[in-house]
């Protein structure tokens, strides 16, 4: 391209006359001024003059090209090479955007999952606040019911009439309704007995609340078949049978209770020989529970022990009751002393063992370090424990070393009135009913026959041992006889009451009983 501009310019000042015809005046001038007259002049001056002038043509054409290409320039390549980095920076500030938005991913994720636990946390707040708003207005509404129909109802005079057949005395367990907002029904064990009604709280620390009957109104509830309300003088309580049937037996005995109070109130009747017994009974509970190591309890230390094992006479807490009823009666029979109407044959064991005494024999090989629990321990702990102890009687001191001589012990623990060496081989793992080694009266006599033929007023309590841990009453010896038999034969009327306790068979043997 630049060489056709210089060609074009070349050829256009190259035709151009003036120039030539200038030098060719100039030189005839200058001969002329010498006296001299030129015609021609030759092609070598004419270049040598035009040397200068194609110079100043070419510097100018130079000028002129270079300005062309600048013009090109700034229409070309340089229009692209701004264009390129236009695209530069354009990438450069679209690639910083996305570095920043990676940054704040993270960020945003996070912040996106607390606003959606933010959300479901105000959501489930508003969901319980709804509830609970619409319980607030079912039971304002309801005590507003209940309100107007106690003055509606409040004290009659004419009481109802309970069926006599179901007595006035009653225990077990009704659902009483909670005086709280939520209203739940929570199972209560209930005792009626003496025109007094005990009900029982869920925790056996607490005492339970006892109302007179005398001073209280049952009415039935005319809604559901099952519930009725005991109007007392500062509280109505309401209470639910698991059935009808049960529910008539408590109305009945609720009410029947309540009149035989009035009527001893009126006449002014005392069952003095019942008092007696249960201040017997009481004195005995206070005795046991001041024996040796009694204060706390026998398997994890807890003080103030309120359960027996009456099968083996000791205390336990609340907490290791319930593994004892676990593992069943076989092992371990559990009664409240607070809670349950113990006998006096109840007592007899506690009576004569201790926490301490029992203890001493069933946790005489406690390892080191010792696996007992504390009262803190938890139910899988206390449960391994008092497993290992009373089944496998892992942690009992060993005094025998064959079967032979633990029979011996027994035999001698009978002989010689003593608990303590009974239990002793008991937690050796005797078989209680296996026959003596020694004749007795019959052949094939066991422990517990022996026990009852010896049996005075000072040796109960061990025939009530063999009767509650032998697992078999109905043993003979070669004649026959069990120890049923035996009892009936040498007269032990006391010895009997233990062992009927046990329910043995009583068409076992060589005649009937």
């Amino acid at each position: 391209c630049r060489d056709e501009d210089y060609g074009a310019h070349h050829r256009k000042n190259e035709n151009s006359p003036p120039s030539l015809t200038k030098i060719e005046k100039e030189k005839r001038e200058h001969a002329k001024q010498h006296g001299m007259i030129r015609t021609e002049i030759t092609g070598a001056e004419i270049a040598e003059e035009m040397e200068k002038e194609r110079r100043l043509f070419q510097l100018q054409m130079c000028e002129y090209l270079i300005k062309v290409n600048e013009i090109k320039t700034k229409k070309g390549v340089d229009l692209l090479q701004n264009l390129i980095k236009y695209y530069h920076a354009q990438c450069n500030f679209f690639q910083d955007g996305l570095k920043t938005a990676d940054k704040l991913k993270q960020y945003i994720e996070k912040l996106a999952a607390d606003l959606y636990n933010i959300k479901q946390t105000q959501d489930e707040e508003k969901k319980q606040l709804t509830a609970l708003r619409d319980l607030i207005k079912s039971s304002l509404q309801l005590d507003q019911k209940e309100d107007s129909q106690s003055r509606q109802g409040g004290y009659s005079m004419h009481q109802l009439q309970g069926n006599k057949e179901y007595g006035s005395e009653k225990k077990g367990y009704l659902l009483k309704k909670s005086d709280g907002l939520r209203k739940v029904w929570q199972r209560r064990k209930c005792t009626v007995k003496n025109g007094i009604l005990t009900i029982s709280h869920a925790t056996s620390n607490r005492q339970p609340a006892k109302l007179n009957l005398l001073t209280c109104q049952v009415k039935p509830n005319a809604e559901d078949k099952k519930s009725f309300d005991l109007i007392s003088h500062n509280r109505t309580y309401h209470f639910q049978a698991e059935d009808e049937q049960e529910y008539v037996a408590w109305i009945s005995v609720l009410t029947n209770s309540k009149e035989e109070a009035l009527n001893m109130a009126f006449r002014g009747e005392q069952s003095t020989g019942e008092n007696s017994l249960e201040d017997l009974t009481k004195a005995i509970i206070d005795d046991i529970q001041r024996l040796p190591g009694n204060e706390v309890c026998c398997d994890c230390g807890s003080p103030d022990p309120t359960w027996l094992s009456t099968n083996l006479g000791i205390l336990t807490c609340i907490e290791c009751s319930g593994i004892h009823r676990e593992m069943g009666v076989h092992i371990s029979r559990i009664q409240s002393l607070e809670l349950d109407k113990l006998g006096t044959s109840e007592l007899l064991l506690a009576k004569n063992v201790g926490n301490t005494s029992f203890n001493d024999i069933m946790e005489g090989n406690l390892p080191s370090p010792s696996p007992k629990p504390s009262p803190s321990s938890d139910m899988t702990a206390r449960k391994e424990f008092i497993t290992a102890k009373y089944v496998d009687h892992k942690f009992s001191k060993k005094t025998c070393a064959s079967a032979a001589a633990k029979l011996n012990e027994l035999l001698e623990a009978v002989k010689s009135r003593d608990l303590l060496a009974l239990i002793q081989v008991y937690a050796e793992g005797v078989e209680l009913m296996e026959p003596l080694l020694e004749p007795g009266q019959e052949p094939g006599e066991t422990a517990l026959h022996l026990a009852v033929r010896t049996a005075d007023q000072t040796s109960l309590h061990l025939v009530d041992f063999l009767v509650q841990n032998c697992g078999n009453l109905d043993k003979q010896t070669a004649l026959g006889n069990t120890v049923l038999h035996y009892c009936s034969m040498y007269n032990k009327p006391e010895c009997l009451k233990l062992l009927l306790r046990g329910k043995p068979t009583i068409d076992v043997g060589k005649f009937i009983i």
